[in-house]
């Protein structure tokens, strides 16, 4: 898929080091409060989860970067639209 200003790739260890880390532990967090969530009976949105089910199908760790990835093109087009983000329903 091509973008105004390239490809969007992968979280590669080119990045800004402190990017890629705030993007892993915001994802790791949103999984673990989607998992307390989900045990407490919540409704979740679309993006908890597809992240929920993508860690039941591989592991944890590849889940917290598939969902790092997908946080960072999230914020990339919320900064390029100059728009709120407006999380799907279920």
């Amino acid at each position: 898929m091509s973008t105004p200003r390239g490809n969007l790739g992968r979280i590669s260890k080119r990045a800004n080091r402190y990017v890629r880390t705030l993007l892993t532990h915001g994802a790791r967090s949103a999984l673990r409060t989607a998992t307390v969530a989900r045990r407490a009976g919540r409704k979740l949105d679309r993006l908890r989860s597809w992240a929920l089910e993508l860690q039941a199908r591989s592991n944890h760790n590849k889940a917290t970067c598939a969902l790092a990835n997908k946080l960072a093109r999230i914020a990339w087009a919320v900064w390029v639209k100059q728009e709120r983000y407006e999380a799907p329903a279920a």
